[in-house]
C-alpha cells in the first residue's frame, strides 16, 4: 500500500485499481469498519470535534497500515460517508491469505485506533468511547456483478453481523446485571439467616419479606423476557375479537388496584365519556394498559393520582395514561421504549424497574398496527398514549 498520499482516497477513485487486481487474483481479503456512534458524538460534542475525530482516524490508518499491508493492498473510504473505511488485502505477492490473517489485521488496526482515539479524547475532553461496526471476509470476483455491488453486499452482511453481535453482547450484559442484583440480595439475606438471624423472629420475618420481594422480581423478569421472546418470534398467535376499550381498561384497573392502593394512588377513568369497538387481542391490549399503569404508579408519589382518558383521533381511538411523577427529560423519550432503557438507573433499581414493560407494550401495539408514544417534561409528570384503529364494519382490511 502506498503511504505517500495525505488523505485516504474515496472508494470511487480506486475501483479501477481494484478491478484490475480482482481480474488477475480472482479474490481479495476484505476489511470493513465504520464509526457506530457517530450521531451521539456529533450531538454531544459538535460537528467540528467529530470531523477532527474522523481526520484522526484517517491519519492513524495512513501512519499505521503500511506496517501491516503490502504495496498492492488498497485502502479507501466510502464515497458517501467518510467515517466508513475499506481495506482490500491483495493476494498477488502473498503465498496464501487465510481468514484468520484478515481477522488479525482488523484486530490490530482497531486496537491501534482505540489507543489513538483515547489520547485524542484526553486532549479534546471527549470522554465517550468511540464504537466501531466492523467485520472481514473474502471478496470474490464475479463477472456478472459490479465491484461496487460486491462491496455493498459484503458491507451490508458484515454490518448486520456486527450489529447482531453488539446487540447480543449488550443483551447478555443487561440480563446478567438484572439477574445478579436480586440474586446477590437473596444470597446475602439467606447467609445472614443461616448464620443465626433466624433466632430473632422480627428480623427473620423482615429478611424473608425482602427475599420474597426479590424472588417476585426474578419471576416477573423471566416472564417479561418470555413475553418479549414470544412477541418477537413468529409463534405468537393473535386472538383478535371485537371488544370495547372500556372493558379492557376496567380489567386492567382491577388487576393493578392492589398495587395502586399500597401507594394510596387514585386511578381516574370515566368509562361513559367515550367508548369504542376494536378488533384486537384483548389479553395483549390489557397487558399494554397494565404495563403503562404500573409504570405510572411506580414513578408517582404516594397520595397522587393517575388519569386515564379515551378519545377519538381521526379513524383512531387514543388512550392516554397521565401521572403526576417527576417526568422524563425530552431527550430521553425516543429511547424509553427500547429494552433495558431507564431514565434514571438508581431510581429505577430502587423501584424495581427492569426497562422491559414499555418495550413489551410497544411491540404489542405495533403488532396491532397501532402507534405508541409519550410526552413529558421534567417535574411535570408524563403522559403515555397509544392509538388503535376503531373497528369499521365496512373496511376490507379489518386486521
Amino acid at each position: 500500500m502506498s503511504g505517500h498520499f495525505k488523505e485516504i482516497p474515496l472508494l470511487d477513485k480506486v475501483i479501477a485499481q481494484l478491478e484490475k487486481q480482482l481480474s488477475s487474483n480472482k479474490y481479495t481479503g476484505f476489511i470493513y469498519f465504520e464509526i457506530a456512534n457517530s450521531r451521539k458524538i456529533k450531538d454531544y460534542y459538535g460537528e467540528k470535534i467529530y470531523e477532527d475525530l474522523v481526520s484522526n482516524v484517517n491519519d492513524t490508518l495512513l501512519n499505521f497500515c503500511p506496517s501491516l499491508l503490502i504495496d498492492e493492498d488498497i485502502i479507501a473510504t466510502d464515497t458517501f460517508s467518510r467515517d466508513c473505511f475499506f481495506i482490500f488485502l491483495i493476494p498477488s505477492k502473498r503465498y496464501f491469505i487465510a481468514l484468520e490473517d484478515i481477522k488479525l489485521t482488523l484486530h490490530r488496526i482497531l486496537h491501534r485506533l482505540n489507543e489513538e482515539i483515547y489520547e485524542y479524547g484526553n486532549v479534546t475532553g471527549m470522554r465517550d468511547r468511540v464504537e466501531f461496526y466492523s467485520g472481514c471476509n473474502f471478496l470474490f470476483s464475479d463477472p456478472l456483478i459490479s465491484i461496487q455491488r460486491l462491496i455493498y453486499e459484503a458491507r451490508k452482511e458484515l454490518l448486520l453481523n456486527s450489529k447482531v453481535q453488539d446487540f447480543m453482547f449488550s443483551f447478555i450484559n443487561n440480563i446478567s446485571h438484572e439477574f445478579k442484583t436480586p440474586l446477590t440480595c437473596i444470597k446475602g439475606y439467606v447467609e445472614t439467616l443461616l448464620e443465626g438471624a433466624m433466632s430473632d423472629k422480627d428480623t427473620c420475618q423482615r429478611f424473608l419479606d425482602i427475599i420474597s420481594f426479590e424472588t417476585d422480581r426474578l419471576v416477573k423478569l423471566t416472564s417479561d423476557l418470555l413475553d418479549l421472546s414470544t412477541i418477537k418470534s413468529s409463534f405468537l398467535e393473535m386472538n383478535r375479537q371485537l371488544l370495547d376499550m372500556g372493558s379492557l381498561i376496567c380489567r386492567a384497573m382491577t388487576y393493578i388496584k392492589p398495587y395502586a392502593d399500597k401507594k394510596d394512588i387514585k386511578i381516574n377513568y370515566d368509562r361513559a365519556h367515550f367508548n369504542s369497538l376494536l378488533l384486537v387481542d384483548g389479553d395483549r391490549i390489557t397487558q399494554v394498559i397494565i404495563n403503562l399503569l404500573e409504570n405510572a404508579i411506580k414513578y408517582s408519589s404516594e397520595g397522587s393520582s393517575v388519569d386515564i382518558v379515551v378519545k377519538k383521533q381521526g379513524e383512531y381511538m387514543r388512550v392516554e395514561i397521565t401521572d403526576e411523577g417527576d417526568g422524563i427529560p425530552v431527550s430521553c423519550i425516543p429511547k424509553i421504549f427500547e429494552m433495558f432503557t431507564r431514565v434514571d438507573d438508581d431510581r429505577s433499581l430502587k423501584k424495581g424497574g427492569r426497562g422491559l414493560g414499555l418495550a413489551i407494550a410497544k411491540n404489542i401495539i405495533e403488532l396491532h398496527r397501532g402507534i405508541i408514544n409519550a410526552k413529558s417534561e421534567t417535574g411535570k409528570g408524563s403522559t403515555f398514549y397509544f392509538l388503535l384503529k376503531e373497528f369499521n364494519s365496512n373496511a376490507e382490511d379489518r386486521i
